[in-house]
């Protein structure tokens, strides 16, 4: 069950919203020396030479990226699985990325601007799976392994393994 703010909920069901809701993305890879942290909104002015927004969220700086977001379900049927896709950046990024994607761990955050340090919905340590670049942009895939494939238990009840069942 998850705590939404009664403002996030409003806004959910309103006809127009009045709140800004900003998506916040956490990078991480063991060669970073920081989490690259990019927002979907340009909450505040970060820095004047170069212009820079972003969003400041629980002491963190996210820095604002143009981005789409294909939002992943909670249905219990499959693996939690996301497709985001940053605008304006290199095409050729994206085959960089896929020698470090086994290792590469995304953290997705979706906070109103009004309140970035309250996080309304959390989809955490999700597993990047792809990343494709073309005309102007980087798909990224991430998600979750599906564990409805796991056999349980691991090993079968023989009388090697487990002479004391039999």
């Amino acid at each position: 069950m998850r705590s939404l703010s009664l403002t996030f909920r409003r806004n959910l069901h309103a006809p127009t919203c009045e709140e800004v809701v900003a998506l916040l993305i956490i990078i991480t890879h063991p060669s970073l020396a920081e989490p690259l942290r990019l927002s979907s909104d340009p909450t505040v002015r970060l820095s004047e030479d170069p212009p820079t927004y972003g969003t400041i969220s629980n002491g963190e700086t996210f820095i604002f990226v143009m981005m789409n977001l294909l939002i992943p379900d909670d249905s219990e049927d499959g693996p939690l699985s996301a497709q985001l896709q940053l605008e304006n950046v290199e095409a050729d990024a994206g085959p960089l990325l896929e020698p470090i994607l086994g290792d590469v761990k995304v953290t997705m955050q979706v906070v109103l601007a009004s309140s970035p340090d309250f996080v309304e919905i959390e989809y955490a340590d999700l597993d990047l799976t792809s990343a494709q670049g073309g005309e102007g942009a980087i798909t990224l895939s991430a998600g979750r392994e599906d564990t409805s494939l796991f056999t349980l238990p691991g090993d079968r009840m023989t009388r090697d393994r487990f002479p004391g069942l039999f």
